[in-house]
């Protein structure tokens, strides 16, 4: 099999099995720089991440890069990577958003701080200041609670945050940390509350929503299915993007972007790049040109730059040793 990339991206064709067929995937990846609220192809790109990639060990550290090799996605993931960054006004607090599209999403943003018991009631210290904080799942409402033995208790939504408590936790409530990223209009009001996690980032495969979509595996699947997916898998698995940051269908380019407060240069204005890319395929005497979807974007604020992942899928069963060739273009 012969490939043919002539695009500055970054390309990977794969053959496996899907649903017991042998199927063709091709992952695109193109990396463009913003300068100036323009776009334009990055003299480095961004190589394809052939399998998740965490700070630390998987079970304590949050994801940092998600792995690129996946089926096409049913909707378009839109990440947010870089750090927070405090103004001479507010050296204790931030508010990072960004909108794309039709999509808008904002985080609060504090800086250390912890719970005060102080007559009998609960309050919390004041914020300390900040120059830049990294913005991550660890900064974020959720934790792992080992306080009581017999009942260890995690956030299911985010186990390596903070400021998670069981409901029979036997940690003191004087001197818990509090999150540093939080929803705006939600804010924490008590140690028992339990919001969502307020972040940007990729969500690992274990962490819910996405065990919600991965299939039932018991025993009528080990019987009857096994080694392939179960009946009820759905493809939303692969979304790895926090619910509020999924665009439905797929980008077309040119749409919109603005993040605020994420970069010491100010507010990052662009629109997203309009090259696409094309692939034609040539399988003995027959050609294919599956159309490529974009179905993942990565904002990057601190460089600043974005990153578009395309994918095509194709069945080719019973025709791999036709596969000679595959060539990808782009066009803008």
């Amino acid at each position: 099999m012969d490939l043919v990339n002539r695009t500055p991206f970054a390309v990977v064709p794969l053959v496996f099995l899907h649903e017991g067929l042998e199927t063709l995937l091709l992952v695109v990846k193109g990396t463009f720089t913003i300068e100036r609220q323009l776009t334009r192809v990055a003299d480095e790109q961004d190589p394809i991440v052939l399998a998740d990639e965490y700070g630390n060990e998987p079970h304590n550290s949050s994801l940092l890069h998600a792995s690129d090799v996946t089926l096409l996605k049913p909707a378009t993931d839109v990440l947010l990577r870089g750090y927070a960054y405090s103004t001479p006004r507010s050296r204790t607090e931030a508010l990072i958003a960004f909108r794309i599209g039709t999509l808008k999403k904002g985080v609060r943003v504090f800086g250390d701080r912890v719970w005060e018991r102080v007559l009998r009631m609960n309050r919390q210290s004041e914020p300390k200041p900040f120059v830049k904080m990294e913005l991550t799942y660890e900064r974020a409402f959720g934790g792992t609670d080992t306080s009581n033995p017999e009942h260890v208790e995690r956030c299911e939504e985010n186990p390596v945050g903070r400021g998670f408590r069981g409901r029979e936790s036997r940690l003191p409530v004087d001197g818990a940390p509090l999150p540093n990223l939080e929803e705006p209009g939600k804010l924490l009001e008590s140690p028992d509350q339990r919001p969502r996690p307020a972040c940007f980032g990729p969500i690992p495969p274990s962490w819910k929503p996405r065990p919600l979509y991965a299939g039932t595996y018991d025993e009528a699947w080990k019987r009857d299915v096994f080694p392939f997916l179960p009946r009820d898998f759905d493809p939303r698995f692969y979304q790895c993007a926090p619910p509020d940051q999924i665009l439905p269908g797929y980008i077309q380019g040119g749409e919109p972007v603005v993040i605020a407060g994420a970069s010491a240069q100010g507010q990052i204005q662009c629109a997203l790049p309009t090259m696409r890319p094309e692939v034609t395929i040539r399988m003995g005497e027959r050609t294919e040109q599956p159309l490529l979807q974009c179905d993942t974007i990565l904002l990057d604020a601190d460089r600043p730059a974005v990153t578009l992942v395309w994918r095509a899928q194709l069945s080719v069963q019973g025709l791999v040793p036709d596969v000679h060739r595959i060539e990808v273009s782009a066009r803008d």
